[in-house]
């Protein structure tokens, strides 16, 4: 219940009041658009209802670079993992983004192949393992690329078993990466701090236990890792991940995209506050299209207040004045005939909610929200502004991003595997030679099936005729089918290739079948500068004629 003194406060100080509260709404809208939408001179015009000692100290702070607009820190950046993780949940345009992203740039149906074969037994059992599932399996393995272009960075930890060398793999979501002396979670060496060397995890367990881990770079030296190790180990806030088991190596991978010092940023960091916008308009639109749907009719009656009343008494419900709770004047059904005369007019208001400028106003915020994404408003349901020529024209810049996000990703398959194999070669059996995985993944166009066919019955025409040198030509004939099975979405296409491209034997002809294995049957034609092998002598030559 409010005191006594709180009412008082309201009734004495309630101008003063509300002004304090429309500037918390204020600085809470700043706070979530951030400076990209709303400029500290905009803060401060719309903050000039209040005292002037109030927003001249925001002036003087933001002119000193102390108010957060002119530079981005780690508490940025945590601001905006946060704000992305709502809008993904919540707003339609960055989920349909992020989705499509994954969609054709990281791909539906991914395939990592080893290029040596005695390396394909330990990756399969990697990727396969029951452990992994829940990373590695087909409905959760999309989830990395959502994550990453959501946070902008995620932890892979692997956890090597010492006794066979094999790997469990763990994911760490970006907000528990923190603290430290830059506050991003990141430890590095005094002499390059562009270099990882540990990550600092802090996270709480489901008892509510607070724990604070450190895991190791896997490409981190073992000279850098004794010397920050040593400085962890002296703070004494936390645990060393590879002295927590014995028997288990531990590494980890930062995957961080769009990286800005060593941590990554989401995606959509710079077009929240245009989706935020666009969301916002559409909401207001939606409360107009509503307004306007409710069909409103003026009387407009001649005569005094009596006639007025008279009119209203007559049209209103019942209930309005009657007690009983029965009805005697409902209203018309829908469709209704009017029925008035001379001193009772009735018109309609318009209906009209301007559509044509809503429409133009919101494809300018879409396409601000787009741009920060890398896709226009055709591939985000507005369509019907763009001609096919003009649609098609804006593809090239959205497919070369897809095309480096598709690299990106195989750069870090290539160092898991690295990882994976590695840990093979120094706790098991194995001695992998090549490292590198060739990663399969969906074509970003169609491709045509008719094309293909075309190419490569051109390659063999000129095969056929000598044009080029065949011994060549094979390898490059190997690996336009592994790009044209890839393309359309044949799996495991190193399976299906052979090692090598043998030519098919030709069958003899019945004529030449008794002399296979020859090295000139008669009648073979013999190769330029070849001398002709002599003849055969036949079992009864014939006699020669007397006289001859």
């Amino acid at each position: 219940m409010t005191s006594i003194r709180s009412r008082i406060a309201d009734f004495l100080l309630k101008e003063q009041k509300e002004k304090l509260e429309r500037a918390g709404e204020i600085f809470l809208d700043a706070y979530s658009r951030g400076p990209s939408m709303l400029s500290p001179e905009e803060l401060v015009s719309r903050l000039g209802e209040l005292d002037s000692r109030y927003w001249d100290l925001i002036a003087r702070q933001i002119s000193n670079q102390s108010g957060g607009f002119s530079q981005t820190t780690e508490t940025d950046r945590v601001r905006l993992v946060e704000w992305s993780r709502r809008m993904t949940d919540n707003d339609v345009i960055t989920e349909s983004i992020i989705g499509i992203w994954t969609d054709f740039g990281y791909g539906v149906n991914l395939d990592v192949v080893p290029r040596d074969k005695s390396a394909q037994d330990i990756w399969k059992d990697f990727w396969t393992r029951s452990e992994n599932s829940r990373v590695l399996g087909q409905r959760y393995v999309q989830d990395l690329s959502n994550t990453v272009l959501r946070d902008g960075d995620i932890l892979l930890v692997f956890f090597i078993d010492k006794l066979d060398g094999s790997v469990i793999i763990r994911v760490v979501q970006s907000t528990e990466i923190k603290g430290g002396v830059r506050g991003d979670g990141v430890f590095t060496t005094d002499e390059d701090t562009s270099i990882p060397v540990y990550y600092r995890r802090e996270y709480a367990s489901p008892d509510g236990t607070e724990h604070i881990v450190f895991y190791p770079d896997w490409q981190a030296d073992e000279e850098s890792l004794k010397k920050v190790g040593k400085a962890i180990k002296d703070e004494g806030e936390g645990e060393l991940a590879e002295f927590i088991k014995p028997q288990t190596d531990v590494k980890a991978i930062l995957v961080a995209h769009r990286i800005r010092k060593i941590r990554g940023w989401p995606l959509m960091s710079t077009g929240l506050p245009w989706s935020t916008a666009y969301r916002d308009f559409l909401q207001n639109r939606a409360a107009v299209a509503r307004a306007a749907a409710t069909y409103v009719d003026t009387l407009k009656v001649k005569g005094g207040q009596r006639a007025v009343d008279l009119v209203k008494a007559s049209i209103q419900s019942t209930l309005a004045t009657n007690s009983t709770n029965q009805e005697r004047n409902p209203p018309p059904a829908a469709g209704s005939t009017w029925i008035g005369n001379d001193n009772i007019e009735r018109s309609r208001l318009s209906m009209s909610t301007g559509a044509g400028d809503a429409a133009t106003d919101s494809a300018a915020l879409l396409a601000q929200a787009g741009l920060a994404g890398r896709v226009y408003p055709h591939w985000l349901g507005r369509g019907e502004a763009y001609r096919l020529a003009t649609a098609t024209s804006m593809e090239t810049p959205v497919l070369r991003s897809f095309n480096r996000y598709q690299l990106f990703w195989s750069s870090v398959w290539s160092d898991v595997a690295h990882v994976v194999f590695g840990a093979a070669n120094k706790y098991g059996t194995s001695s992998i030679e090549e490292m590198e995985v060739d990663v399969n993944t969906d074509a970003l166009l169609t491709a045509d099936v008719t094309q293909i066919v075309n190419l490569f019955e051109s390659i063999g025409t000129l095969k056929d005729k000598g044009i080029v040198d065949p011994q060549k030509m094979d390898p490059a004939i190997k690996q336009l089918m592994r790009l044209a099975l890839q393309a359309l979405g044949v799996r495991n296409v190193n399976d299906i290739l052979p090692d090598k491209l043998v030519p098919k034997e030709q069958p003899i002809p019945d004529a030449l079948a008794p002399f296979a294995g020859k090295v000139n049957p008669p009648g073979a034609v013999t190769k330029p500068g070849e001398p002709v092998p002599p003849k055969q002598p036949t079992e009864n030559p014939p006699i020669p004629k007397v006289g001859s």
